[in-house]
């Protein structure tokens, strides 16, 4: 991704309310400062850090669990994110079948190889099972037949894919 060598971006201080400037160089924030105020100042964008969402199964009808994922969900899911003001995020894969983690975690692991963007937006992914109890209760609304003990092998498998 290339960025412009400096870059400053004006806006208010999402908590103290003022104006304030941020200075970017080759994409990294380098100072963020104060500024005096002036006429129009009410029309500038409010300045936040990014929110990180620990758990997206999915958004705007898009789905990490509908296997096959269709190619770009991922790279779709994360602009639509991003419009929401959600910088990073952990897409959720949950109880399934060992087949269909594994090409879920390759369907998302691929879309961020191809889209700096996703590769920039999806911090990890989040397993949700099958390594969870099978008991009624503790294992909440993950289907039972998908349930299991542990397995580093099957991990190192998803690790790989």
């Amino acid at each position: 991704m290339s960025y412009p060598e400096t870059t400053v971006i004006r806006g208010i201080h999402y908590i103290s309310g003022e104006p304030v400037a941020v200075t970017m160089k080759s994409g990294v924030i380098s100072g963020i400062h104060r500024e005096e105020r002036t006429a129009g100042d009410e029309l500038l964008p409010w300045l936040a850090p990014g929110f990180v969402d620990l758990q997206i199964n999915g958004c705007r009808g898009l789905d990490f669990n509908t296997i096959p994922i269709a190619k770009g969900t991922t790279m779709q899911v994360t602009r639509a994110l991003w419009e929401e003001g959600v910088t990073s995020y952990y897409p959720t894969v949950i109880t399934n079948g060992d087949d269909a983690i594994e090409q879920a975690v390759r369907s998302i692991a691929g879309d961020c190889l191809e889209d700096p963007a996703s590769e920039a937006g999806v911090a990890g992914i989040h397993l949700e099972g099958p390594f969870i109890s099978p008991e009624d209760g503790p294992r909440g609304a993950h289907g039972q037949s998908h349930t299991k003990a542990p397995d580093w092998e099957l991990f190192q498998r998803w690790q790989d894919a």
